[in-house]
This record gives C-alpha cells, sequence and structure tokens, in this order.
C-alpha cells in the first residue's frame, strides 16, 4: 500500500492588479497613469506534526506612462520568493507554552509611484509567543 504523500499539500496561485492615475500636482508635474499586475503562487506542506513549510514566488510587472519616463523604458519587472516554517518548531516536550514561527524572504518588488524604482530586500521573521495565564508561575 502506498502512502500517500500529498496530504496535506497546498497550492495558491493569485492575481492581483492596481491602476493608479493621479491629476500631476506632484512636484514634477507629471500625471501618474499606471498598471501595476502581481502575479503569486505557492506550496505548503505539513512538514512534520503541527510544523507547515511553504514556498512562494511572486512575478510583478508595472507599466508607466510614457509622460512620465519621458521616453524611457515604461515596463518595469520584479519578482519575490519566501520561504516559510510555521508552527512550533520548538519541541513541545521541552517548550509546552510557547507558539513559535520563522520565515524568511527575498523581493525586488516594483511598486506604483512618480520615479519609485523600489530596492532588493532580504527579511527574516521569527516568532516566539507565550500567553500568560492566571495560573502561571
Amino acid at each position: 500500500m502506498a502512502a500517500n504523500n500529498a496530504r496535506g499539500t497546498a497550492l495558491d496561485v493569485s492575481h492581483g492588479a492596481n491602476f493608479t492615475q493621479s491629476s500631476g500636482d506632484n512636484y514634477a508635474g507629471v500625471k501618474i497613469d499606471q498598471q501595476s499586475h502581481i502575479f503569486n503562487v505557492g506550496l505548503s506542506r505539513p512538514l512534520y506534526g503541527e510544523v507547515r513549510g511553504a514556498l512562494k514566488y511572486g512575478y510583478s510587472l508595472l507599466q508607466r506612462s510614457e509622460a512620465e519616463v519621458g521616453g524611457g523604458d515604461r515596463t518595469t519587472t520584479g519578482g519575490s520568493i519566501s520561504a516559510t516554517i510555521d508552527g512550533p518548531f520548538l519541541p513541545r516536550n521541552r517548550f509546552p507554552k510557547l507558539e513559535s514561527s520563522a520565515s524568511l524572504s527575498y523581493s525586488q518588488p516594483v511598486t506604483s509611484g512618480l520615479n519609485d524604482t523600489g530596492g532588493k530586500f532580504l527579511s527574516c521573521h521569527l516568532s516566539l509567543s507565550w500567553a500568560a495565564r492566571v495560573r502561571t508561575n
């Protein structure tokens, strides 16, 4: 009998769109007319016990108006990748009252705005929480 290795595995695919326009009342006197599209795909699954892992990839596309770029490239692209571990990765028998999670991500997003070039970001998140009770010593 073969084991079902896909049990608890989830695939997430999404698309987001943002349309930005302005009157041109800014320091450059340029009307903003932008379209931003963000595509994401992610896969998550149980790793062991209550601990889940996820790997996500995102791709973003930003198109600016000719007036904003002054004859330059109107299309900017960026991406992001993240790896996440959620759940009690600390042993419950030694840390029964702690909730824990961790994530690591890299992104090079493109953002709406006048002459905003975005940047490259590496981020890490670690969370340990403990809920005190009335009878906690």
